[in-house]
């Protein structure tokens, strides 16, 4: 899939298909950490594309998953910093990535949530 260019109708149409897997991309799912599960998870996934017409191997998925990940979560950071820069709202920062507003459904609360997470102990 990573070998092939995704054209945006693909890609909005794989976000549609991928928020139905929450083991796949939600960190508080109670599955996220079973592999197992996520391994038949992904074949599905898989299984439902290929019926879609959006070719490609289990390997290929997954870096493409890594990737509109990625850049969602650099449009992202550029949509809050902003925000935090003073700017009025006509000067937000709109990403012009069309599969944007498709992702943010499920990706924003999952990556938002991660991003401020902290591992450090409060005395």
């Amino acid at each position: 899939m990573s070998e092939l260019k995704w054209t945006t109708k693909q890609i909005i149409t794989f976000l549609n298909v991928f928020q139905n897997y929450p083991c796949l991309w939600d960190v508080t799912s109670k599955d996220y950490l079973n592999k197992n599960f996520k391994e038949v998870s992904y074949n599905k996934l898989l299984d439902n594309l290929h019926m879609s017409d959006i070719p490609g191997s289990l390997d290929s998925l997954k870096k493409k998953i890594k990737s509109l990940r990625d850049t969602y979560r650099k449009e992202l950071q550029k949509v809050q910093k902003s925000k935090k820069s003073g700017a009025g709202a006509n000067d937000v920062y709109k990403p012009k990535l069309a599969w944007f507003s498709s992702a943010e459904v499920f990706w924003q609360r999952s990556i938002i949530g991660r991003e401020s997470s902290s591992n450090l102990v409060s005395k």
